[in-house]
C-alpha cells in the first residue's frame, strides 16, 4: 500500500531529557515528547507542580555498559553480568535474580542472588580489594522470635512482622 498523499504531519517536542524536564511548564498534560539523548518517547502527565515526564514505552538496552543519561525507570540488560537492571533515578537495580557461577560483581544493597538452592541478599559489605563480599542468606534472621511466625507441620513461614527488621 502506498503512503497516502493527504496526511497531516504530527510534530512533537524534541530535546535532551534534562531540557524537556526543565521546561515542563511549556508542555501540556498528555503531550508526547522525544528525548534525543535517551532515545525514548515520553508523555507529560499531570498539571502544575506535579507535572512529570513518563516513559511512553519502556525499552531495554542490551550491552556490557549502562546507558548514558538514563531516565528513572529505564531498563538495561547487563550482558556482562547476565541480569536485567532498572534505573531508580540514582542507581541501576538488579531486577532479575542471577543464579550460580559467582556473586554479581556490581551489586547494590538489597540485590538478590541464587547461590545453588540458597537465596542470598547483598548487605552492602565490600572487601579489602573493593569486591562485594556481603551476600548473606535471606534466611539469616528469619527465625521464630525475630518477627517470624512459622507452621512447624508444613515447615513454612506464615507471617513476617516487618516492623522488627
Amino acid at each position: 500500500m502506498p503512503v497516502p498523499a493527504n496526511r497531516t504531519p504530527i510534530r512533537i517536542a524534541r530535546g535532551n531529557l534534562a531540557d524537556l524536564q526543565a521546561n515542563l511548564s511549556a508542555l501540556e498534560d498528555g503531550e508526547a515528547c522525544w528525548a534525543i539523548d535517551a532515545n525514548g518517547l515520553y508523555v507529560v502527565e499531570g498539571t502544575g507542580p506535579s507535572k512529570s515526564l513518563v516513559a511512553a514505552t519502556p525499552t531495554a538496552t542490551a550491552s556490557a555498559t549502562p546507558p548514558a543519561a538514563p531516565a528513572s525507570g529505564a531498563m538495561w540488560v547487563d550482558s556482562s553480568a547476565g541480569v536485567i537492571r532498572v534505573y531508580d533515578g540514582t542507581t541501576w537495580r538488579i531486577m532479575s535474580v542471577p543464579a550460580g557461577g559467582g556473586a554479581p560483581t556490581t551489586p547494590s544493597t538489597g540485590d538478590l542472588w541464587m547461590n545453588g538452592h540458597v537465596l542470598m541478599v547483598y548487605d552492602g559489605a565490600i572487601g579489602g580489594g573493593g569486591n562485594p563480599i556481603g551476600f548473606v542468606p535471606v534466611s539469616t534472621g528469619l527465625a521464630a522470635g525475630n518477627g517470624i511466625t512459622a507452621d512447624a507441620t508444613t515447615n513454612q513461614i506464615t507471617g513476617v512482622d516487618e516492623g522488627v527488621f
